[in-house]
């Protein structure tokens, strides 16, 4: 008996540790956006956004790929550094951001996908939005870091990116 409670400790804190990883992978993304605005080096660093339609209607659940693969219905917007110094205050929200997980299993349904880029390498990954198994008035509101899913009640997340999106 004393070996099964070990064995379920063992793996219940394995599990739990693995959802702090999660976040923590979340977290670092975000922290070395924000190190490299602090570098000065902004006019580096370029934004890539790729949205769909929000008037189609899909038949499954996209993902990024589904945004990344050329389809008539998806738009591509570059933004440079000069254009992201002159929204540096949206950017900055990010610094107030505490990364929670959803209270339940939520899946990618991908309208946006945006990554932000400095020398060839994507150093924030956003995927919106996350939808769970059931919609209620409740629910929370979920966007993807990488592969990590956070909740988002404020949506801070699509406000950094707003500026640069077609008033559509």
């Amino acid at each position: 008996m004393k070996r099964i409670v070990s064995v379920a400790l063992l793996v219940v804190i394995c599990l739990s540790l693995q959802g702090c990883g999660s976040i923590k992978k979340a977290e670092e993304q975000v922290d070395r956006l924000l190190s490299f605005i602090d570098s000065g080096n902004i006019e580096k660093l370029s934004l890539k956004i790729f949205y769909k339609d929000p008037y189609v209607l899909t038949p499954y659940p996209w993902q990024v790929d589904n945004l990344l693969s050329n389809n008539s219905s998806v738009q591509k917007i570059e933004v440079g550094g000069q254009e992201l110094s002159e929204h540096i205050e949206s950017l900055r929200l990010l610094e107030q951001k505490i990364l929670k997980k959803p209270k339940e299993e939520v899946a990618l349904d991908a309208s946006i996908y945006y990554y932000f880029e400095a020398d060839g390498e994507k150093l924030l990954e956003v995927a919106l939005w996350g939808i769970g198994a059931e919609i209620t008035e409740d629910m929370e509101l979920a966007v993807f870091i990488g592969d990590v899913a956070v909740v988002d009640p404020d949506s801070i997340f699509l406000r950094i990116i707003e500026p640069f999106l077609p008033e559509e």
